[in-house]
């Protein structure tokens, strides 16, 4: 009841079950796709969003063996079989778990730059199917809280802590 405001939604592949009363987990998770900047979704865990009928219009995707039952679930949403990971800005749904790996790679190329998400791929030895290529310019911070996070992210901390300094300062009520 007092969780603050997300960012980012992740909602994972499992059981998780939305429209049922019973199901509390469901429901918080419906009344916080309105407010999230961005709702990411793994595997099966896009019919959540499916049966409460969020996905009309959109281009989405799923685990491969679950597609035919998202085009009944969601049929006024575009089901992609062909890729691994769909954008529609506020809702990205990936395919399956290694797909759900190159989704995530994508929010962080969208929100830090493609220098950080290859950066990222690195760090955990993975393959990056939908890595930008490495000349990709990365734009300059558009403001103080993406340079933190940048900066944090790279691992300076004596800029990161200036910044979200400078920022707690300016919002003493967050």
């Amino acid at each position: 009841a007092d969780c603050p405001s997300i960012d980012i939604l992740v909602i994972p592949g499992g059981e998780v079950r939305c429209q049922e009363k019973d199901q509390p987990l469901g429901q918080f998770i419906l009344e916080q796709v309105p407010r999230a900047e961005i709702v990411f979704t793994v595997c099966n865990g896009v019919f959540c969003l499916a049966e409460a009928g969020l996905l009309d219009g959109l281009e989405v995707t799923t685990f491969r063996s679950s597609l035919g039952w998202l085009r009944e679930d969601a049929p006024r949403a575009i089901v992609r079989d062909d890729v691994r990971w769909c954008d529609n800005g506020h809702i990205v749904t990936a395919a399956g778990v290694s797909a759900g790996i190159d989704g995530a790679l994508h929010l962080i190329d969208r929100l830090l730059g493609s220098a950080a998400a290859r950066r990222a791929a690195r760090r955990m030895e993975y393959e990056w199917k939908d890595a930008p290529p490495e000349s990709a310019d990365t734009a300059p911070p558009a403001d103080r809280f993406e340079r933190a996070r940048r900066a944090w992210y790279d691992g300076k901390w004596a800029a990161a802590t200036e910044d979200y300094r400078a920022i707690v300062a300016e919002n003493p009520d967050d």
